[in-house]
């Protein structure tokens, strides 16, 4: 039976302290990482085992690790959002706050951006159990075509840097992609993605360019994503870890 975590050691990862604690068992011959729904890291591993070398395999996990925090957060965020005056949301990377106004004039939801916040007005007619959902509704049709305007032009500068021309450009609901191409020259992207920051914004538009010219992930591929972003690496590790909190 393993023994409960009683020691704690902790790595840097660049500016963010990652803290764990350390389960030893005789049932392990690996070592294992766990991340907990509080957030906190376990790592069980085989009694003996060094603690540089449990440090060590600590920090190859430690982008995993955050990862996994980014997603615990969204979900808890998710599970208890509202739509309610007082939440906030991302756009572009940055968080604005969402003001719910309840008026007779309202048909029967609208919602804009404006200085810093989401202003959304509500149909009074509607019951207070039915705003929560048309308010959902209207942001990410508001999501939708911020996206669908900002594709348009980071496309069109990075389509002619890498020589290509779309044959169409669609944004939809994707649960596991961030976008897609296709041989016949169709791109598809996730609404979400208008939520990162426009470096991230910008890297999924020339990494789904760069497959029209080449569909796999080959080396001629990779050669060309980095002609057209070099620092694609770090864009991409970014997304990654911050993907998970890019939902509504």
């Amino acid at each position: 039976m393993s023994q409960k975590p009683t020691d704690r050691d902790g790595v840097q990862y660049g500016t963010t302290r990652i803290e764990y604690a350390i389960e030893r068992t005789n049932r392990r011959k690996t070592i294992g990482i766990t991340v907990r729904p509080d957030q906190s890291v376990v790592v069980a591993a085989p009694k003996g085992t060094r603690r540089t070398r449990i440090a060590e395999k600590v920090r190859g996990k430690s982008a995993w690790i955050v990862q996994q925090r980014e997603r615990n957060s969204a979900c808890q965020r998710n599970a208890s959002r509202q739509f309610q005056s007082g939440e906030t949301l991302l756009y572009l990377g940055k968080q604005y706050q969402l003001k719910v106004t309840v008026t007779p004039t309202a048909d029967p939801v609208s919602v804009l951006c404006y200085q810093g916040k989401f202003l959304a007005q509500v149909n009074s007619s509607l019951g207070k159990s039915e705003r929560a959902g048309v308010v959902r509704k209207a942001l990410e049709a508001w999501y939708r075509e911020r996206c669908t305007a900002r594709l348009d032009s980071c496309i069109e500068k990075h389509a002619k840097q890498i020589g290509v021309t779309p044959v169409s450009v669609q944004v939809r609901e994707m649960k596991s992609r961030w976008g897609s191409a296709s041989a016949d020259g169709r791109l598809r992207f996730n609404w979400r993605i208008v939520m990162a920051p426009k470096p991230l914004f910008e890297y999924v538009v020339a990494h789904e360019l760069c497959h029209l010219r080449h569909p796999s992930h080959g080396r001629d591929f990779w050669r060309l994503l980095a002609i057209a972003m070099p620092d694609h690496v770090s864009r991409c590790l970014r997304l990654e870890a911050i993907g998970p909190s890019l939902t509504i």
